[in-house]
């Protein structure tokens, strides 16, 4: 059991809240499921929203959102066998993650953008910002090569030549770059030149950071023994004058440093045991030491940009999340985080063969609909076989293993017609045949068990031109043909086969037929209509009355064509439709939405007026 840390942080300077305490701590989660946890390679608080990044040994970036350290996105950015991810930078679009061979960049959602190898990257180790914002940055590494990189388009846009190798860079008034041999390189952000060099430490340099006007650095010095000491002195560098400044003690041994981004003055310090000063560079004796009780070593601190979290990193591989309960906060102005789309919740519906489809609904749209395929998307499966005219077959001699005969056809080799294109109309379905037609061909007919039906032969010869018209062809309107035995004679059956009617519409008023339909269906409205139908009504324009034969009919009819003509004349008739303009002959340009709206409250009025007509022993 690793016990709490402890930090008191009371009465710090410089405006930090004494209420400072462990809000949160969190174990890096390991590289794989049975896999145990690895350290933090690196660490840092995002610029822009509020997220922790963390990388590990094995390539992979995590993030964790706010103070709680939920996990937000997880993702590998080079591959495992690469060594750890080195430093993170971040984008408007998304974070840069520095590997040892590669440069990566993705969004915080975990998507790449870009991924760049190079031969020359051989071991990375830093990376900075240059002049041009976050639009370009500079890679170098222990090797000699350095390389610029456009950030929006992923491309390496110059090779630079370095007389040194970097481990650490910053960015500030200049570039700071940390060379192997404890010296910090003072870098043109522009040109890339080195404008001075600051021997900070007589061996090599463990951590570096600069803000505003400052350069801090912590360091190692060989000592008696061939053995690499932590520096008791904070090496501090001014980078307005270009010259150094008192060190700051540090008797501990001063393993990493941090200015402090709101407060231009102000560094912390922290030891390796987890002991801490929070020093003003202009007068170090105000410094203010705290100690952070942990069981092992510290192995990386980081400060959040808007100074009001701090992050602290242990050997057992724990994140120590630091700041002010009630105010603790990364970015100084955070964009929203985005966060995953939540699952809908879908409704249970029973589901079973005569669930209506239109219970399921669908959503708006204002394309064509991908169902409405074009005709050169759409091909026959399963054609059966022209059939063989039976006197080429008793024209064949037959062997052993079959017949063979003269080949009588007219086609190529392997060449096949197709047998269904010809008999395919171009926009619409082919017209059913009369049902005098029908007759004449059943009685002419030997083969009484057709094997497609008609309805089978119109689909397949169907042509879907969804590009001629926004309707499919099997939702558009049919017109009735005629015979001279009239309307009679069509085959409605064709379109229809099913028990329930339908209305004709090809008389006046038959825009009523919907309105007619529905109230067909309600079960309490057609009981009262057929109820009254019954009694003895002497009312010639009893609405009820016409109502009751239509349903009478339509039940009767069992998906016979019918006619709603009676009720139509009976609606014309009389003296308040005009009034209402429910008559089409009245209203030629009026709105059918309208009509119906007025046509149904007409209805259910007339049907409640006439019902209470009646009387009661009737």
């Amino acid at each position: 059991m690793v016990p709490r840390t402890t930090l008191l942080l009371t009465a710090l300077p410089n405006g930090m809240d004494g209420d400072w305490d462990e809000v949160a701590r969190l174990a890096l989660p390991p590289p794989g499921r049975h896999a145990v946890p690895t350290p933090v390679a690196t660490m840092a608080f995002d610029t822009m929203q509020e997220l922790f990044w963390v990388g590990n040994d094995y390539g992979r970036v995590t993030s964790f959102y706010s103070s709680e350290l939920q996990k937000h996105t997880s993702f590998r950015a080079h591959p495992s066998g690469d060594g750890p991810v080195r430093q993170m930078l971040f984008h408007d679009k998304g974070v840069i993650a520095l590997g040892t061979k590669s440069v990566h960049m993705a969004s915080r959602r975990g998507l790449p953008l870009w991924h760049i190898i190079h031969d020359n990257m051989k071991d990375l180790r830093c990376m900075s910002f240059t002049s041009k914002g976050t639009n370009e940055i500079i890679v170098a590494g222990l090797q000699d090569q350095m390389f610029i990189i456009d950030v929006n388009k992923g491309e390496i846009t110059k090779e630079i030549q370095t007389p040194d190798q970097y481990t650490i860079m910053k960015r500030s008034r200049y570039i700071c770059a940390a060379t192997t041999k404890g010296a910090v390189n003072i870098l043109d952000p522009i040109s890339f030149n080195i404008v001075k060099t600051w021997n900070a430490h007589t061996s090599m340099i463990s951590d570096l950071d600069a803000q505003h006007d400052f350069i801090v650095t912590c360091g190692y010095s060989l000592r008696q023994g061939q053995s690499y000491m932590l520096d008791p002195l904070v090496g501090v560098f001014d980078l307005k004058n270009l010259v150094s400044l008192p060190p700051i003690p540090f008797p501990a041994g001063a393993a990493y440093v941090r200015m402090h981004p709101r407060m231009s003055t102000t560094s912390i310090v922290v030891s390796q045991l987890g002991q801490m000063h929070i020093v003003d560079l202009m007068n170090v004796n105000t410094s203010n030491v705290r100690q952070a009780n942990i069981l092992t070593y510290l192995t990386m601190i980081e400060i959040a940009p808007s100074g009001e979290a701090i992050a602290l990193a242990d050997a057992e591989c724990n994140v120590h999340l630091w700041g002010s309960p009630s105010r603790i906060r990364f970015a100084e102005l955070s964009n929203p985080v985005e966060f995953a789309d939540p699952e809908e919740e879908h409704s249970r519906m029973d589901w079973d063969t005569v669930t209506p489809i239109n219970t399921i609904g669908m959503p708006y749209y204002r394309e064509q609909l991908l169902s409405a395929w074009p005709t050169h998307l759409i091909s026959d499966v399963g054609a059966p076989p022209s059939k063989i005219d039976p006197q080429f077959l008793a024209s064949l001699t037959p062997i052993d293993w079959g017949a063979y005969g003269r080949n009588t056809k007219t086609t190529r080799r392997n060449q096949v017609g197709d047998t269904r294109t010809p008999d395919k109309s171009t926009a619409s379905l082919q017209a059913p045949k009369f049902l005098s037609e029908k007759a004449r061909e059943s009685a002419n007919s030997n083969t009484m068990d057709r094997r497609i039906s008609d309805v089978a032969d119109a689909l397949g010869a169907a042509e879907l031109s969804s590009l001629k018209a926004d309707v499919p062809v099997m939702y558009r309107n049919v017109e009735i043909k005629y015979s001279k035995f009239g309307v009679d004679d069509f085959d409605f059956g064709f379109y229809n086969r099913t028990k329930y009617s339908g209305l004709e519409i090809h008389i006046s008023n038959s825009y009523a037929n919907p309105i007619l339909q529905v109230l067909h269906f309600t079960p309490l409205i057609r009981n009262i209509t057929l109820q009254h139908t019954a009694t003895a009504c002497a009312n010639p324009t009893c609405l009820l009355c016409e109502m009751g034969f239509l349903f009478d009919m339509l039940e009767k009819a069992e998906g016979s064509i019918c006619q709603a003509t009676n009720l139509l004349k009976v609606l014309s008739n009389h003296p308040e439709a005009a009034r209402l303009a429910l008559l089409e002959e009245d209203a030629p340009g009026a709105s059918l939405t309208t009509m119906l709206q007025g046509l149904n409250r007409f209805l259910l009025d007339r049907m409640t007026q006439d019902y209470k007509s009646i009387a009661p022993h009737s």
